[in-house]
């Protein structure tokens, strides 16, 4: 591109600012027009997006539509949506053919001018420029004129993967909600981050060896001078005197790799790396070693199911000044059936949440094997409790897949004894491919019952120390209740188990229950005891086998 513009320079320096000064104003103008199509572009998608959203939601919900009357609401209400998609993508799309007409009318004018000019230089002043010159000159014109028309459709493609890319940056950039446990790697990208992998080498008796891999990027800005880097391992407390410093023969720019061999007693399950300045001890990263071998330690992070909340009131984050839950206080042994019972609303579903860790909480009110859960890694929680929610979410692959999810490769004997307990064993061989059945998305193929029995399943396989279930048999009938819950009673003997339920028939045979209302605890107790002193579940008692008996009568 130089050679050509110094080439052209020489040949007559008049026509070379004439073909260069409209050049610079068609990248002015392409730089605004393409920041003008990203805009557009971006609205496009953000519209295409809610008209799928809005699909997505209608096909699902097709019969709650069909039942209500609502087909042609709702096709309207799809008619809003794909026109102004349809009205955004145009928009996207004249602006886009603007964008070309601008380009070629630009290219043309000088062209045109070039000539122009060009013919009045010859006619004039021949011996300034010749035909030869002047074709020679249009030629060089066009080796210029084409890698800018790339340049400009560069710029139009740019302008929309720019858009797409912004949006999931956005997504990637966004961090979690939860506070976890001091045993997770906090980010701090203008100091280090690091990464290991670990694999466990060998095992004699409790002595385990393990290959850690280190690898540790700083930011280039970052100062090392006169600074140290520490490894320290630990399960419990590190100690400085004991770490490992890392040298950095094997240093380039801004990344360390690294590895060692680390022997101990119990399961490497932390590691911390530290820096030191002139003695002072700087902020550190720590965190529990990455997948895979979370898989092998997650031993070392097992509970034995006791729950402790003390003194717990919780709010959800946009209503802050609204109690679910207030001055919660109750203490869950190991091993101990219990019954949460409340009327909508009361708080059931929250208290569920808050154990598993879907939101945070203040220190010290909620304990796990008498840890704060708030200092406790997510992952460790959710490893120690198996869940059975109210929507009962299954995935679209076999059934097999689905009760097996918790552990890959799940011995295919175990997956049929939780069938067999949670009583869906005779509905799944029925089938033509039996627990090679192919569920529907979100298990359509499926009955209600039959979907929420294949969640108790999969819950049941994962043979956890905490198992909730969150109105998990509603959609059974009282012999299959009954079944189910004798089941549980007999496997889950010196485990956790916490069952939410609307009926009594659900709880009554249950250790404990629990009774909610409006989000505090009303009474605790067994079901004779809450019989004899409780008016509220008295009166749930009653009115329940009121309803009971009028359905039977029906």
């Amino acid at each position: 591109g130089t050679l050509v513009l110094i080439r052209m320079f020489t040949m007559d320096y008049r026509l070379t600012l004439l073909s260069a000064i409209p050049l610079f104003f068609l990248a002015i103008a392409a730089f605004f027009i393409a920041k003008k199509m990203r805009m557009r572009f971006r609205a496009r998608q953000d519209s295409f997006e809610e008209m799928n959203d809005f699909t997505q939601e209608s096909f699902s919900g097709l019969s709650v539509i069909k039942a209500f009357v609502k087909e042609v609401k709702e096709a309207f209400n799809f008619k809003l949506k794909n026109d102004d998609f349809y009205n955004k993508h145009m928009d996207f799309v004249k602006t886009m053919i603007w964008f070309h007409i601008i380009i070629s009318v630009f290219i043309s004018l000088t062209m045109i001018t070039l000539m122009g000019v060009g013919a009045l230089i010859i006619i004039y002043n021949p011996a300034a420029l010749t035909i030869g010159q002047l074709t020679e000159f249009f030629a060089l014109f066009g080796t210029l004129v084409w890698p800018v028309m790339a340049l400009t459709r560069f710029a139009n493609m740019r302008s929309q993967s720019s858009a797409s890319y912004q949006r999931v940056e956005q997504f990637l950039d966004s961090k979690p909600l939860i506070i976890d446990g001091e045993n997770i790697i906090d980010y701090y990208v203008d100091k280090f981050v690091p990464y290991s992998e670990v694999a466990l080498i060998e095992k004699r008796g409790d002595l385990k060896k393990y290959k850690v891999n280190y690898r540790i990027i700083f930011d280039k800005e970052f100062d090392l001078k006169d600074k140290e880097v520490y490894i320290l391992h630990s399960n419990n407390e590190f100690d400085i005197k004991k770490a490992k410093k890392l040298n950095f023969n094997f240093f380039e720019e801004n990344i360390y790799e690294g590895s060692e061999e680390v022997s101990l007693n119990e399961p490497l399950l932390e590691y911390k790396i530290v820096l030191k300045d002139n003695d002072k001890l700087l902020e550190y990263e720590k965190g529990l070693l990455s997948y895979p071998l979370f898989e092998e330690i997650i031993e070392s992070c097992t509970l034995t199911g006791k729950i402790t909340f003390k003194n717990l009131s919780f709010s959800y984050p946009d209503a802050p000044d609204r109690k679910v839950l207030e001055n919660i206080s109750l203490t869950i042994n190991e091993g101990e059936r219990v019954g949460i019972l409340g009327r909508t609303g009361s708080g059931k579903s929250t208290f569920v949440d808050l154990l598993l860790r879907i939101y945070n909480v203040d220190n010290q009110t909620i304990f796990l094997d008498n840890h704060d859960i708030m200092q406790l890694h997510s992952r460790c929680v959710r490893e120690n409790i198996a869940y059975v929610p109210q929507d009962n979410f299954l995935y679209s692959t076999t059934i097999k897949e689905n009760i097996g999810f918790s552990k890959e490769n799940m011995n295919i004997e175990k997956i049929h004894e939780a069938a067999k307990l949670s009583d869906v064993y005779d509905n799944i061989i029925d089938f033509k491919d039996g627990f090679d059945t192919i569920l529907g998305e979100r298990g359509v193929t499926v009955s209600g019952g039959q979907k929420q029995r294949i969640s108790i399943a999969r819950a049941l396989a994962k043979d956890a120390p905490i198992l909730i279930l969150d109105d998990s048999v509603s959609a059974v009938d009282t012999n299959t209740e009954d079944q189910i819950l004798s089941n549980l009673n007999r496997i889950r003997k010196g485990k956790t188990t916490i069952l939410i339920a609307h009926r009594i028939s659900t709880v009554r045979k249950l250790d404990k229950i629990i009774l909610l209302d409006q989000g505090r605890i009303l009474d605790i107790g067994s079901h004779d005891e809450l019989l004899k002193r409780c008016s509220v579940y008295q009166e749930m008692v009653n009115r329940q086998a009121l309803e009971s008996k009028v359905m039977g009568n029906a």
